[in-house]
């Protein structure tokens, strides 16, 4: 409950108090109750007082006028309207009997009044009320003080209501700007206007201007009522909302779910609060398709509401609504169509017909009368809730889009394409607008939920566009561009961000900026700590993450990094050369009608000299799993084996071949489980592999050729760092010595395994082999370097250590950072082994954490201590550096980084985000190229591998991807098999 209603604690000033003791105790421990929440037991005061008071001062007494407003705002507060009303109206009546209408104690009871019939859905009977409140408030006290402030706020919730926005964001602001500057004391009631106004930006869409005004009212409430007053539940309720329209589905199940357990145990079960907080996580389970969940709760919440508010309120047909909603999601179409229809009846009664409720109301029933093949009555009604929508909630609202697909989708079930395609465009504008708009204001991991909020969209688009695109090939332009503004955009927001910090003269943003690197390296370090060892030093990882999405959060907003860039499938054609091609992949969960179990997967062909890009369907990913084993020296992989190689290229590569007349250098843009793929080691029919017909790079989004042509590349900073010859399996001596120059002197202990340990079956169990060639490789890429006038620092033994790769930061990083070491990446793990293994830390981060950035990463000096089992050295780092770590580094100065470790290229991949592992972390320290690898490369083949493209870039003066792509020629010579010459990408 928003409005504000004010008791009349102003009489107790009357000298009939003198004579009034026992009225007064009862009603002081009524006021007393009602502050602290505790409804109940203050109605039994309540009913004594106004007893007590009729039988000291008789009925016609401002004392019983006292007695009847507080008992009338118990009963409103717990959902008795019926039995409030009366009491209003005999108090008002009274007021103004004995003070007369411009007194401010008529006016509190009117403006109470007002907020009963808002509550009972009234409206009509509301207005003019609060309309007389504010006027006259106005006329007598000014507009600086607490009570104008209040009746601002109140009208303004009457007016979000009613869906009168534009009249009601002003009113709210006014309001607040009140409590701000005249009222600072009073911070309590200054939340109710916080919340109002914070609601209405979210009904708006406004999401980044809700947040901020949902949390300070929340903390306000936990600061001044406690974490077990009513008003706090409320403002849990409505954050929990708020992250669930973002797409945060588990951060609200839990604040909805504390929510619910302070009203259940301030109000019990028969308040609608209470069905409020019931009908909000029903709706969040339907969301996330846990059906079972939320029907008990959708039922439970439509019987608190009848019985409180009746048949003919506003409450009782939402609660109408949502459970139709449910019932059509889960097929039961006939059951659904009469709770719709009665809460169609209810909400046009109540609001008329240019309302977000009827256009709510309406959307559904036409999405049920769709399911239920009555197609002309759907598109009447999907009509109708576009144009509702579009006036009350303008054209960049994300109701108003998905009204737009809805009708869309209509439209391509009844085959009228002609009528489709403009829908689906408008729509997928408005998405990805607002994807470029709110991001400014989120963390990374919001931004992660907020994408796949809208992504499922996309792949309707993708799979409408399948279909269409043989009838209307113009539609792959459209297609191609959503593509291309969607893929990697959370990337290339961050990167955005950190840019713009890094080249900064703001020491405010700096400062803050290293404040986060702290927190997140904190929260690295208490991942890796026993939960005992946490505790004992006061870690809470719950807490740190949260402190560094604030953070992270606050400087997006402060820098404004939003997407600003525009690109599209035509710039990235006049970026392409006569001998050029760009391909972008596109896997899509396949939607027709409803969704299907099958992943789509297509290519989209652009080319300098073709009017309009090519389109083509390739295979699911069924087919395409059948070929990409985990392990590439596995004989079923198409590695090593010719036959599933031929089969393979068959599947992604031949259709496309057929549209590369001419081509000889092809930009990939791979999608999906392609990032697993070598495409230069696919064989033709003739058994020729790609790299004898290609030269192929790849790129993370096709509109990197756009950016690179009109960016002015980093300049050449000649300082190299390389790391080889690495000692991973180190004694503590050797440790405690190599401590003391890093570090100075600390004690050390001897290592000893940490008790029993059960790992998985994964690479490094048994612990790191020190790797031969690695020396040597260092050795030589050192002598191409300093011959070619870089400055080159070699880190060899144990000084290949965590603690020195970290120091090459900021400033300090080199324009060429080569590291040859070991590498790994653990696969997503399965929920149930995780909770089945007693997994040790930190071996479980390693191995099975929930962020795919503690799976990946590199090895350095000592590191075998702590995989094996053994204690961390307090005060060193354990020499196992994740992939989370990377992505904290600075590595503004880094031109190109080469990963010559195992599996640097894998990574969890996660939609339209690509592989999240080590190249993403690097990309986001700032490095521009990267050179990493898809599976293990025995390591004098790689040492090989990286000689030659260090001589042909720096020595035959080539360019950094011809020298690569020729280096891989040459291994080819030596190497007939493409598991030696072809496990290294450059992007």
């Amino acid at each position: 409950m928003r409005t504000i209603v004010i008791f009349l604690l102003i009489i107790f000033l009357c000298p009939a108090l003198i004579y009034s003791q026992s009225w007064k105790e009862l009603n002081t421990k009524t006021e007393e109750l009602t502050e602290e929440g505790e409804y109940r037991p203050a109605i039994e005061f309540g009913e004594k007082a106004l007893k007590q008071a009729e039988k000291e001062f008789g009925k016609n007494d401002s004392n019983y006028a006292v007695s009847l407003n507080n008992l009338a705002t118990l009963y409103q507060y717990t959902g008795q309207y019926l039995r409030a009303e009366p009491l209003f109206l005999e108090a008002v009546k009274i007021r103004k009997q004995l003070n007369g209408e411009r007194h401010p104690s008529y006016l509190v009871l009117l403006n109470n009044l007002a907020g009963l019939y808002d509550d009972m859905g009234k409206y009509d009977k509301a207005e003019p009320l609060y309309l007389q409140d504010m006027k006259t408030t106005k006329e007598i006290t000014g507009d600086k003080n607490e009570d104008y402030a209040v009746s601002l706020n109140n009208l303004a919730l009457l007016y979000m209501r009613m869906g009168l926005y534009d009249k009601a964001e002003p009113l709210c602001k006014e309001s607040i700007a009140i409590y701000k500057e005249f009222l600072q004391d009073n911070k309590s009631d200054m939340t109710f206007s916080l919340n109002n106004l914070a609601y209405l930006y979210e009904v708006l869409g406004q999401y980044e201007k809700a947040e901020p005004l949902f949390l300070e009212s929340l903390n306000i409430r936990k600061e001044v009522l406690g974490e077990k007053h009513p008003y706090y539940a409320v403002s849990l309720n409505n954050l929990a909302h708020l992250y669930f329209s973002m797409g945060q589905y588990e951060k609200a199940e839990l604040i909805f779910q504390d929510a619910i357990k302070i009203q259940k145990d301030i109000y019990g079960e028969k308040q609608p609060e209470y069905a409020g907080s019931l009908n909000n996580l029903a709706g969040l389970y339907r969301r996330t398709g846990n059906y079972e969940k939320a029907e008990p709760l959708y039922l439970e919440a439509l019987k608190i509401r009848k019985e409180i508010f009746g048949v003919k309120h506003i409450y009782y047909a939402q609660a109408l609504n949502n459970l139709a909603a449910l019932y059509s999601d889960m097929g039961e179409y006939e059951k659904a169509l009469p709770f719709i229809l009665e809460a169609k009846e209810i909400v046009s009664g109540i609001f008329g017909e240019k309302h977000p409720d009827y256009a709510q109301t309406i959307n559904n029933l036409a999405k049920l009368y769709g399911s239920l093949g009555q197609y002309e009555k759907a598109e009447k009604f999907y009509i109708e809730a576009i144009n509702v929508r579009k006036d009350v909630l303008g054209e960049k609202h994300p109701a108003y889009a998905s009204s737009l697909n809805n009708l869309a989708e209509l439209y391509k079930i009844t085959e009228k394409y002609d009528k489709a395609e403009p829908l689906f465009i408008e729509a997928n504008e408005i998405y990805i607008y607002r994807l470029r708009n709110i991001f400014p204001y989120l963390s990374e991991n919001q931004k992660l939920n907020f994408l796949k909020s809208v992504y499922y969209k996309f792949e309707i688009f993708y799979s409408y566009s399948d279909e269409r695109c043989k009838e209307n090939p113009s539609i792959i332009s459209n297609m191609l561009d959503v593509r291309i503004a969607s893929k990697g955009i959370i990337l290339n927001s961050t990167v955005s961000m950190y840019n713009k910090i890094r080249t900064s003269d703001n020491q405010q943003y700096i400062d803050r900026y290293n404040e986060l690197i702290n927190l997140k390296s904190t929260f690295i370090k208490a991942q890796e700590l026993s939960v005992d060892e946490r505790s004992r030093r006061g870690l809470n990882i719950s807490e740190l993450e949260r402190k560094s999405e604030e953070l992270e959060k606050e400087l997006s907003i402060s820098l404004g990094t939003g997407i600003s860039e525009k690109f599209n499938w035509r710039d990235i054609k006049s970026s392409l050369e006569k001998n050029e091609a760009a391909v972008e992949y596109i896997d899509f969960n396949f939607y027709d009608k409803d969704w299907t179990d099958s992943v789509y997967y297509s290519a989209v062909i652009i080319r300098n000299d073709a009017e309009e890009p090519v389109y083509i369907k390739l295979c699911t990913q069924t087919e395409l799993e059948n070929y990409l084993s985990d392990a590439a020296d596995n004989q079923n992989s198409y590695v090593r084996n010719p036959e599933k190689s031929i089969e393979l290229y068959r599947l992604i590569w031949q259709p496309v071949a057929n549209y590369l007349s001419g081509i000889d250098r092809v930009i990939v843009s791979p999608s999906g489980i392609l990032n697993k793929i070598s495409f230069s080691a696919l064989r033709d029919e003739n058994d020729r592999f790609l790299i004898d017909k290609y030269k192929i790079t790849y790129a993370g989004n096709l509109k990197d050729i756009a950016i690179n042509k009109e960016l002015k590349m980093k300049d050449e900073v000649m300082t190299a760092a390389v790391f080889g010859g690495i000692v991973y399996d180190v004694d503590s001596v050797a440790l405690s010595s190599k401590k003391s120059v890093i570090r100075g002197e600390k004690d050390f202990e001897e290592f000893k395994p940490e008790g029993k340990i059960i790992v998985s079956e994964t690479k490094g169990y048994y612990g790191w082999d020190y790797l031969d060639g690695t020396l040597t490789e260092a050795n030589n890429i050192k002598s191409i370097l300093e011959n070619n006038e870089y400055n080159v620092s070699e880190y060899t033994g144990l000084n290949g250590s965590e603690e020195i790769f970290k120091s090459l930061n900021g400033n300090q990083s080199p324009g060429i950072l080569h590291i040859s070491t070991h590498g790994f990446f653990n696969p997503e793990p399965d929920k149930s082994y995780e909770k089945s293994k007693g997994f040790t830390v930190p071996v479980y981060i390693y191995k099975l954490s929930d962020n795919p950035l503690f799976r990946s990463g590199l090895i350095f000096a000592g590191a075998n201590r702590v995989w094996k089992g053994g204690s961390e050295i307090e005060g060193l780092e354990n020499g196992i550096l994740t992939a989370y770590e990377v992505s904290t580094m600075d590595f503004r100065n880094t031109g190109l980084v080469v990963l010559s470790a195992c599996e640097t290229g894998l990574g969890d991949i996660k939609g339209g985000e690509g592989v999240f592992g080590l190249q993403r972390a690097f990309k986001t320290a700032g490095a521009n190229n990267i050179i990493m690898s898809l599976w293990k490369v025995p390591d004098e083949a790689t040492m090989e591998l990286m000689t030659a493209f260090y001589s042909n870039w720096l020595v035959k003066k080539m360019s950094k991807d011809e020298a690569f792509f020729e280096a891989q020629k040459q291994m080819k010579q030596k190497f007939s098999d493409p598991y030696f010459w072809s496990g290294f990408i450059f992007q």
